[in-house]
């Protein structure tokens, strides 16, 4: 960077805020909006601010011309940090790229809830954080130019991977795509409910049409706007709502404003790639985090095994829920932890992003807090954070997600949505913990895990096996070869099962899948128990580690049959 190119920055930022300046006094208001805020008022004070802004802008130009020697040492100082950390740059790069988003999102708000008063200086922050962003772009293209490409990374990686690694995701990958196949004349017919047809679950049918609505333009920009981020009837986070709609993306385009009559095919697109799609990206992630895809048969036959669980079979069968997309989530923020390794850099705010993501879709990010509390004080144990950066670590997780959930929910810049959801959730939330209102003679609705264990039985796991999980969870924490793993899954398994077992009474197999899935991968890490170099003698012996994996084998046979027995009777007429 040259000093000239500070020079030209303030002045393009002058320039901007002239414009900025002129869009603010002539700008005519909605003669609806205002009654509660003086708009008239509030556009005299921000056209005061804007010229204070402006006149400070001016003067650093003007002192910068003056005194050459200041925009020397700037410019040089500044060039010798990024060159000193690249990484910065991009972090600081992507910073702007969020913050661009963010502000377009209040600028589409400022059509619905922020006051207009503010849209100017809104296009002014725009403004400006863009031709940053394409300023240190250009200035920096050499360093850019030296990063290496995500294909050739990913080409990198798979090269440097071993060969039963690569066998291991060609074959998982060909199951994969059967399976999504396989499923497509199953998700295309569906028998009515409700006297609607094709909708395969209650649910489907209020959610549907609000997908249909982020589709659909409106008469007015306001009203469009309105369609695209505010739904008051919506059950779920935002996020989850364009995640839906994207699906829809080319039947919008091939059948124009009509699309959504086309429910059959719509919803096929939508359990399709919203319901299979994330989980079977999810289960590859948790045989991944488990095997590291070293053991062909290890890595496989636990992959199969998952896919053809009764809770994730019905799942994928005529249905479509945001719950494996937040089980993508959950096993992404393992996985980031995992490649963090108490470094605290970036896959830790990664960790924050997802799981920011799957606390505002369907809270469930916010049960990882004793994982969390726990990462930061191992942190802190194992003498890598002294308390201050412990301190300032958890409170950048706790912004990071806090942003996260701001950023992908603009809605939230609304009251009246804001209060529209925490009435949703509170209704909702008490209907899990007490049930629907409506007879139970069988006791369905009781909590206790003697209650939840029957419903395990019938979706997941036997209720031997969810001992035997749970124990190996326990142990696997202790000792052995993968106790890190084990840890995270413990402090999430401890929550998520303390809340569902004694805190929800209503049995929804998808509630079950962010506790059963973590289970089944601390089961599977059994045999690691004999791996490690930190327990007793007896059980790093070779024959200690056949014993555990022929235990292992024949547990999951046994449960793979009974599984097998209940998808057949779900899919018997």
């Amino acid at each position: 960077m040259k000093p000239n190119h500070l020079k030209l920055w303030l002045l393009i930022f002058v320039l901007e805020g002239v414009v900025a300046e002129i869009y603010l006094l002539t700008m005519r208001f909605d003669t609806s909006r205002g009654h509660t805020l003086n708009y008239a008022t509030f556009r005299m004070i921000f056209v005061g601010l804007g010229c204070i802004l402006l006149l400070l802008a001016i003067n650093f130009l003007v002192h910068f011309i003056r005194k050459p020697g200041l925009p020397i040492n700037l410019s040089h100082t500044f060039d010798e940090k990024i060159r000193e950390s690249p990484a910065g740059l991009i972090t600081f790069q992507f910073s702007i790229g969020l913050a661009l988003v963010f502000i377009s999102e209040m600028y589409l708000m400022s059509y619905i809830s922020i006051p207009e008063p503010f849209r100017p200086l809104l296009v002014w922050a725009w403004m400006g954080l863009m031709h940053t962003w394409l300023l240190l772009r250009l200035l920096y293209r050499d360093l850019y130019n030296k990063r290496a490409k995500l294909a050739t990374l990913l080409q990198s990686k798979w090269k440097n991977s071993l060969p039963v690694q690569r066998q291991v995701v060609v074959i998982m990958t060909i199951i994969g795509l059967i399976y999504f196949a396989a499923f497509i004349p199953i998700n295309l017919s569906s028998e009515p409910t409700d006297g609607r047809p094709y909708f395969g679950h209650s649910d489907e049918i209020v959610i549907y049409f609000s997908v249909i609505k982020i589709l659909t333009p409106g008469s007015t920009i306001t009203e469009s706007i309105s369609n695209l981020l505010i739904d008051n009837n919506w059950w779920y986070g935002y996020p989850y709502l364009p995640i839906s709609a994207a699906t829809l993306i080319l039947p919008r385009i091939f059948f124009g404003s009509s699309f959504g009559e086309h429910i059959q095919l719509n919803l096929l697109l939508l359990r399709q790639f919203v319901n299979i799609l994330p989980m079977l990206l999810a289960l590859a992630l948790l045989v991944y985090l488990v095997t590291h895809f070293k053991n062909r048969l290890y890595a496989v036959g636990m992959y199969l095994f998952l896919l053809f669980l009764p809770g994730v079979f019905r799942f994928n069968y005529r249905f479509w829920h945001p719950d494996s997309i937040i089980l993508l989530l959950i096993v992404l923020t393992f996985y980031f932890l995992q490649r963090d390794r108490l470094r605290y850099k970036r896959y830790f705010f990664l960790a924050a992003m997802t799981c920011g993501l799957a606390a505002v879709i369907k809270l469930w990010g916010f049960f990882f807090f004793l994982v969390i509390a726990g990462y930061l004080l191992a942190g802190m144990f194992r003498k890598v954070l002294p308390l201050r950066r412990t301190v300032l670590a958890g409170v950048g997780f706790i912004a990071v997600m806090g942003s996260t959930i701001l950023i992908s929910s603009p809605a939230l810049l609304y009251p009246a949505t804001v209060k529209s959801l925490v009435n949703d959730w509170g209704h909702q939330l008490s209907t899990n913990a007490s049930g629907y209102h409506e007879p139970d003679p069988e006791g369905v609705y009781k909590t206790g895990l003697n209650n939840w264990l029957n419903y395990f039985d019938l979706y997941f796991m036997s209720p031997w096996f969810f001992f035997f999980a749970f124990g190996a969870l326990i142990l696997g924490s202790l000792w052995g070869s993968q106790t890190y793993l084990n840890r995270l899954l413990l402090g999430w398994c401890l929550v998520t099962g303390i809340y569902l077992i004694y805190f929800v009474a209503v049995k929804s197999f998808q509630y079950m899948m962010p506790l059963m899935l973590p289970l089944y991968a601390s089961g599977f890490m059994f045999p690691g128990l004999a791996n490690g170099h930190n327990g007793p003698a007896w059980l790093s012996s070779p024959n200690t580690r056949r014993l555990m994996s022929f235990i292992l084998l024949l547990m999951v046979v046994i449960q793979f049959a009974v599984n097998i027995t209940k998808i057949l009777r779900l899919l018997a007429p």
